[in-house]
């Protein structure tokens, strides 16, 4: 949650998800965000390679896809 909160807003820390996504998935790792809660570091994080995610914003995108 520290790292992905606010990624949206921040190039630092945008610039070491990704490095980390690149270094993970080098070694067949999958990554997964945790806890994401709005749609602009949700784009970042899919920008940044990331296979998956959850939190807040993920489930209310689900519930409107259901609805």
């Amino acid at each position: 949650h520290a790292v992905t909160h606010g990624v949206a807003a921040d190039a630092g820390r945008k610039s070491f998800v990704k490095g980390l996504v690149t270094m993970l998935h080098s070694i067949q790792v999958q990554v997964h965000a945790e806890d994401v809660q709005d749609a602009s570091d949700a784009q970042v994080l899919w920008d940044c390679a990331v296979d998956g995610m959850t939190g807040p914003w993920v489930s209310a995108q689900a519930n409107c896809q259901t609805s």
